[in-house]
């Protein structure tokens, strides 16, 4: 498994459209854009033990920003993962869209 295959089952779960690294076509009024962060080693006498990978959802809503984002949030919870850090940023004027930010992380087992 990855985290972009697991998130793949949370945001469908929540009904949500959502693009890699940047929303392509013309976005709906509620997206979500996924922005891969990091890959961190968990060792074990010198053997990585675990894998945790680190992605940045920017949360995109015309409608209903805090009711995307917490039922986004509670998926996340529910599949495993971990909430590093939730955000408001702001409202964008000229695109009318409320914008947050989930940090999330999740470990995978390494099949050493």
């Amino acid at each position: 498994m990855d985290i972009l295959t697991d998130l793949n089952a949370v945001l469908t779960a929540v009904n949500v459209p959502f693009e890699i690294g940047y929303f392509g076509e013309e976005p709906p009024d509620e997206f979500v854009v996924i922005i891969p962060q990091a890959d961190e080693f968990i060792y074990g006498d010198n053997t990585p033990n675990m894998d945790i990978r680190k992605v940045r959802l920017g949360v995109f809503s015309k409608i209903h920003p805090y009711t995307l984002r917490d039922n986004i949030v509670k998926e996340l919870l529910a599949a495993d993962f971990y909430i590093a850090d939730r955000k408001y940023i702001g409202f964008e004027f000229e695109t009318k869209y409320h914008q947050m930010l989930v940090d999330v992380e999740k470990g995978y087992e390494m099949a050493v």
